[in-house]
């Protein structure tokens, strides 16, 4: 019986055992499959560099001449890649003639900005900073032209990127660089900022620009107006597109980047600088030497040939009282706190390779870094809460006259922000702080932007750069082929803080970061597209096959002399080139109103036109442009008339002429004969500073107990962040008299109040009153984009729009008097 039972009691020993060992088997494999995210290296793991690769450029590549060898410099962010893995990349080089040569493939290998991926500081994000290089022209090859651009060829993907030369820096000068600027509110830190570095011998300064609050922006766009600080943009990166996003469940970029791709920005900015001396510092850190200016000891010790950088080691600082409080009596006396921090380093800008976020990380030749007779002051935040023992140092904020220095940080704040300057609402800063900690404490990707926007948007009107085109990850097309149209005059527009080369077509809808290649003298330049309105194609014509576009880009390679110089450009067609005249745009100084009206018709109505044009006199306007294309012979006539008064001025406005027939013919497939491009054009043409787009019935007039328009809308408009003034529009009945030749002076005296709404319009571009020097874009009925993201339209009681057109509605008792004052 023992041995029965022996053998049961074995048995079932060994049962329990196979049962526990299983269940431990499929706990694990529940663990593994089922609660454990992979890793951002198994996810990285399963994929190739191929069309559905996730991966966004910087739009601009760079030839890099300081190396013996130019270097193809490609900048972007991307999962982690191997060493043996590269891109390929195909270029073309023109000669002055226009004619191409195209040249082979390149290779370009991709290495991490800060030297490992993922980086220890950021293993949770899915993206990081990388930098794609290839030697051009190996094997003693000569260039035979210039290289208008590259394309990055991802299997059926193309991604086309703009190319800039890059040179040996000129000696003399002092850049600083600012990383990418985001959530940033501290805007008494700026002036201070500016001032420190200025009085410690730099000379120009870039900013990456992501968001902030008005005041920030503010104070960043006055010292851009002064010519001595850059303003670049640093915008979202983008969408995946959706082979990319269909191909796997990717994490967006935004949402998977380490701080907005701060260390792409600095090496950018060390190839953008024109100086030789540069650095790299937020806006509250100031580099100083034990002795002397900064300047003088830098240039001093760089003059040891075998030194590259100098490295700054970190000393916290506070002021008492804070500068928040915009007292900074405090600066001059600095309390230095005995706190490590990270340092920070000044650079000769010809010798770095890659930047690393506090060092320099690989130099062009064998260069080295040494350490600073000097610190990096430190005037954090926190440096109020810090548990740090004080430590006695020789430094001084500014080197001499401390006292004059103030007084200009708080002339320089008051300029910029207006009087009284707002105070420092310090819960903004709060807010993000405690925003990074949660993502710190769940072991998150530090993306700031993306995870704490549902934070900070409640907290204020933030200005963020929603530049399109700084970022690419689809392929930009050429326009070589569609069927376009172009106005005869292209636009130098020197009203934006870079010269803006802008030209006006219709044409087909195109692809985002389509493109015209024009030569602009001996240099060829990408111009990219935008439809005028919204979206193309507008939703109010679905049907049109033509769209009013502008294509345009920055001319940051010439200098204001050569740009007044030139007459005309060449654009680059496929079978043909295409020349344009230039017209010059200035910020508009003639004081007075011009009032633009888009193209005429078919217009018989020659009755508005006498009460248009003396009803806005009347109103203040001094100038008005009549784009023309057809009407009956006694609009015409009343319109010669006012012309040689010189008090209107006709602009032509023509049919769009013919296409090859195996295109849809132009004039009947475009909407109202591309009256959104005129409007745009009669911005540019305007001298005076004030304007408006009206039609023929449609006038603004001031609401009684205030002056005409044009004196009212000049004093608001005069208002800081002001672009544009919007009103309300009230449609009127107004009966002729009885031979029709014009209207009945009862009906004048006393107009019909109609209850029917119409759209509100600007006195912009078609029925509101703009800021001539301010208006970027103008839409239908609203300013569509400002040169400056501060200014805003904003909506006036000094007046109303009445729209006297001949279909009525119900009557309202309201009364307006259209003429209220004799014309002198």
């Amino acid at each position: 019986m023992g041995h029965p039972v022996k053998s049961c009691l074995f048995v079932i020993t060994l049962n329990l055992l196979i049962i526990l060992y299983v269940l431990s088997l499929c706990r694990k494999n529940m663990n593994e499959t089922s609660v454990v995210a992979p890793t951002v290296l198994q996810i990285r793991e399963k994929l190739e560099i191929d069309d559905k690769f996730p991966i966004v450029f910087y739009s601009t590549a760079y030839i890099d001449n300081r190396y013996p060898i130019p270097r193809l410099r490609v900048f972007s962010m991307n999962p982690c890649v191997s060493p043996r893995e590269f891109i390929s990349a195909k270029f073309s080089e023109i000669t002055l003639s226009g004619n191409k040569t195209t040249r082979k493939r390149v290779r370009l290998r991709g290495e991490p900005t800060e030297g490992e991926c993922p980086w220890h500081w950021a293993t949770q994000c899915f993206y990081n900073s990388y930098i794609w290089t290839a030697e051009l022209f190996e094997n003693g090859e000569a260039r035979k032209g210039h290289i208008d651009g590259i394309t990055i060829l991802l299997n059926n993907r193309r991604i086309s990127l703009t190319v800039r030369e890059i040179h040996p820096k000129r000696r003399g000068g002092f850049t600083v660089c600012i990383q990418p600027v985001y959530w940033y509110s501290e805007f008494h830190n700026i002036a201070l900022f500016m001032e420190t570095w200025r009085s410690q011998g730099a000379t120009r300064f870039i900013v990456y620009y992501h968001s902030s609050t008005k005041q920030v922006r503010s104070l960043l766009e006055y010292y851009e107006n002064i010519g001595i600080l850059k303003l670049k943009s640093w915008p979202s990166f983008g969408s995946l597109s959706s082979t990319v996003s269909a191909h796997y469940n990717f994490p967006s970029i935004d949402s998977s980047t380490y701080r907005v791709g701060h260390t792409l920005a600095q090496n950018l900015c060390a190839l953008e600088m024109k100086t030789e001396i540069g650095a790299i510092a937020d806006f509250d850190e100031i580099m100083v030497a034990d002795r002397g200016l900064l300047i003088e000891y830098i240039e001093e010790t760089l003059k040891n040939k075998t030194l590259g950088a100098i490295s700054f080691n970190h000393l916290l600082v506070k002021f008492d009282p804070k500068i928040s409080s915009m007292d900074y009596s405090g600066v001059m006396n600095p309390i230095f706190l005995n706190r490590t921090g990270p340092s920070k380093t000044v650079f000769n800008s010809s010798s770095v390779d890659i930047l690393a976020t506090h060092s320099v990380r690989r130099f062009i030749g064998n260069e080295t870094t040494i350490t600073a007779a000097g610190s990096l002051l430190h005037y954090r935040h926190n440096s109020y809460t810090e548990v740090a023992d004080t430590v006695k140092k020789p430094y001084k904020m500014f080197p001499s006259y401390p006292q004059l220095h103030i007084k200009r940080i708080q002339k320089t704040t008051l300029t910029a922000l207006g009087s009284p300057i707002p105070p420092y609402n310090s819960t903004l800063l709060h807010t993000l702080n405690q925003c990074i900690s949660k993502i710190v404490g769940e072991g998150k990707c530090r993306s700031t932007v993306a995870y704490c926007k549902q934070w900070m948007d409640p907290l204020a009107d933030w200005i963020r750069d929603e530049t399109v085109g700084v970022f690419v990850e689809n392929r930009g097309t050429s326009l070589s082929e569609i069927p376009i149209v172009f106005y005869h005059d292209a636009f130098l527009d020197f009203r934006f803080d870079s010269p803006r080369l802008r030209v006006f077509s219709l044409n087909p809808c195109l692809q985002n970061k389509s493109f015209l290649l024009v030569k602009v003298e001996s240099k060829f330049l990408k111009l990219y597209g935008l439809p005028l309105e919204t979206d193309c194609p507008w939703s109010w014509a679905p049907y049109c096959y033509y769209n009013s576009y502008i294509f345009e880009t920055s001319l940051i390679y010439f200098t204001v002399p050569e740009l007044q110089s030139i007459q005309k450009i060449s654009i680059i067609m496929e079978y043909r080139n295409i020349e344009l005249s230039l017209k010059m745009v200035y910020p508009k100084a003639l004081n007075g109103l011009t009032v633009c009206v888009q193209p005429v018709y078919w217009y018989s109505q020659f009755q508005n036109i006498i009460l248009f044009i003396e009803s806005w006199r009347n109103q203040g306007a001094t100038d008005f442009i009549v784009y023309f294309h057809s009407s009956t012979k006694e609009v015409k006539m009343v319109l010669d008339y006012y012309q040689k008064l010189s008090i209107i001025t006709i602009k032509p406005w023509p049919t769009f002429g013919d296409l090859p027939p195996t295109f849809p013919e132009i004039n009947s497939q475009v909407y109202r004969i591309g009256h959104t491009m005129a409007s745009n054009i009669c911005i540019l043409e305007m001298k005076t500073s004030i304007g408006t787009i009206v039609d023929f019935d449609e006038i603004i007039v001031s609401n009684i107990g205030f002056p005409d328009i044009f004196s009212s809308s000049k004093i608001r408009l005069t208002q800081v962040g002001t672009g544009a003034l919007e009103f309300n529009p009230t449609r009127i009945q107004l009966e002729l008299n009885q031979d029709r030749r014009g209207f009945d002076s009862n009906s004048l005296k006393n107009p019909t109040l109609v209850n029917k709404q119409g759209p509100v319009k600007v006195l912009e571009s078609i029925t509101l009153i703009f800021n001539t020097s301010s208006v970027s874009i103008i839409n239908t009925h609203s300013i569509r984009k400002f040169i400056k993201n501060s200014d805003k339209t904003v909506e006036s009681s000094e007046g109303t729009l009445l729209h006297y057109r001949y279909n009525g509605g119900e009557e309202k008792e309201d009364k307006f008097l259209i003429i209220c004052k004799k014309l002198r």
